[in-house]
């Protein structure tokens, strides 16, 4: 997911979609995968592991 998906699903703003994100990843819900500061891809790292054996 991205802050513009964040954005689009849930229609907020580009702020509360950040802030959203911003508090799901200190909380652990979402990890940011790509290690770069704009264009971030965030997953739900917990989900994704209920699927691998």
């Amino acid at each position: 997911m991205t802050a513009a998906d964040a954005m689009n699903e849930l229609e907020v703003t580009k702020q509360t979609a950040h802030t959203l994100i911003q508090d799901f990843e200190k909380l652990g819900i979402l990890k940011e995968q790509t290690g770069i500061k704009r264009n971030r891809i965030l997953i739900f790292e917990e989900y994704l592991n209920s699927f691998k054996r």
